[in-house]
């Protein structure tokens, strides 16, 4: 009874071993055939609509390792080109593989031609939703050098990194990037995290101390409704932008903005709040100012606008500013304390002001002096500074006209000065009625 058993699990293990050799070897078979259509297919042109993929220089490093000289991938409108791929699946992570699944690239080169087209009507998207996104393993991307170039303009970027991070988390880095619109090299990262309920979006950028920060979410069932968190600090602005662009920016540094939106895609609704902190420097014979504002706004571009000024020398302006889009804009306000030098005299700019309303290209300004003066202003074409006219309504003893005649001539009021500023010539022509009180009183 005992030797049969024997035999008998004798038996069972010679079975098993061939069923476990047979299960081995056509794993290898299996292994081989998919290695080798693989090879086959990574190794011949592909077409997948409009787009075409011209792989050159297929190469075979190792097991589960591929590689191209050259990816040349066409489409009616752009091309990109691919310099020294690298593609392995390899168990183990080595400096060589960050991740177990590696893709690699010395350069891509991105060309899009640049069209001429009417502009689309815009129109909401219908209700989104984010599936489930899982990784099940690591995977990452290194590319050494990327080159974007739409049109007349090109872009740059180096060391760009790709890895996803955990199961529900890509992150995206770079080490630098230039483009034709800035100036200075920066350098940051993006990451997208998928939670129980939400996806998340953070991203930065950095050059010196100055710094861009963003972060957004989504509901998963819900992904067209976005809201977000924008903060910037800048210290010179001016730096960021090319010389070929000639922005006035010198006159201002130490931008500090933080903006918080909320955006339904559905609707295409956008409504914003921000707070504005920056430094104005001194232009022509105004103080420099330390501004701050406070905005809220939307889409249509409905916006309303808190915004103070305060100089060294207790210099100071209040600005409310209600705008129903670009050509519709009311603001009242007063600046105080504040003078400019000219020649031997000052000039004070104290005012209150009233009301700036503009009307499309229509611009009229209602304000008066402290000691009751009134000044009114038309602009027929804000934009062309066609048509400036002004009237202003004087008193005889205004402090600074006082001053500057040390008393010696008094005007009767009021004292009517109607004139008008024309642009292209840099002229100003006025029409004064006045009476002299008194003169050379001593």
């Amino acid at each position: 009874m005992i030797d049969k058993v024997k035999n008998l699990r004798q038996k069972i293990h010679i079975i098993l071993g061939f069923l476990v050799g047979v299960l081995a070897l056509s794993m290898l078979t299996s292994f081989l055939l998919l290695n080798y259509f693989v090879r086959k297919e990574l190794s011949k042109p592909q077409r997948f609509g409009v787009v075409s993929i011209e792989p050159i220089g297929f190469h075979g490093q190792e097991w589960m390792q591929w590689g191209w000289d050259e990816l040349r991938i066409y489409h009616p409108q752009w091309h990109v080109f691919v310099n020294d791929i690298s593609l392995g699946v390899h168990p183990s992570i080595q400096k060589a593989y960050p991740a177990p699944i590696h893709l690699s690239s010395q350069r891509i080169s991105v060309v899009h031609k640049a069209t001429q087209q009417a502009p689309k009507p815009q129109k909401g998207i219908e209700k989104l939703s984010i599936p489930k996104i899982s990784f099940p393993l690591r995977a990452s991307t290194f590319i050494k050098e990327l080159e974007l170039n739409i049109g007349e303009q090109i872009w740059t970027a180096d060391s760009l990194v790709l890895n996803s991070q955990g199961r529900h988390q890509l992150k995206l880095s770079w080490d630098k990037i230039q483009g034709s619109h800035l100036a200075k090299e920066v350098r940051g990262q993006i990451s997208f995290t998928q939670a129980q309920d939400f996806l998340e979006i953070k991203g930065e950028i950095h050059h010196a101390q100055d710094s861009i920060k963003i972060f957004a979410e989504t509901p998963n069932f819900n992904a067209h409704l976005i809201s977000g968190e924008v903060s910037l600090q800048v210290s010179q602005p001016k730096s960021w932008v090319p010389p070929s662009m000639d922005l006035p920016l010198e006159y201002f540094n130490n931008i500090k903005v933080f903006s918080s939106l909320e955006f339904d895609a559905t609707k295409l609704s956008l409504s914003h709040k921000s707070k504005i902190n920056l430094n104005i420097n001194d232009v022509w014979e105004l103080p420099p100012l330390n501004l701050s504002a406070e905005v809220t706004g939307d889409e249509k571009l409905n916006l309303k606008a808190l915004i103070k000024a305060v100089g060294p020398e207790k210099e100071s302006a209040f600005l409310q500013i209600n705008a129903r889009g670009i050509d519709t804009v009311d603001v009242v306000g007063k600046i105080e304390n504040t003078w400019v030098e000219l020649g031997n005299f000052w000039l004070p700019l104290d005012f209150n002001i009233s009301s700036v309303t503009l009307r499309d290209k229509k611009l009229e300004l209602d304000a008066h002096t402290p000691a009751g003066s009134t000044i009114i202003g038309f602009i027929d074409d804000l934009y062309s500074l066609k048509g400036v006219k002004f009237k202003v309504d004087s008193l005889g003893q205004e402090p600074w006209f006082v001053t500057w005649c040390e008393g010696n001539l008094i005007t009767q009021y009021p004292t009517v000065a109607i004139g008008e500023f024309d642009y292209d010539k840099g002229e100003m022509y006025a029409h004064i009625n006045s009476g002299v009180q008194e003169a050379y009183v001593v």
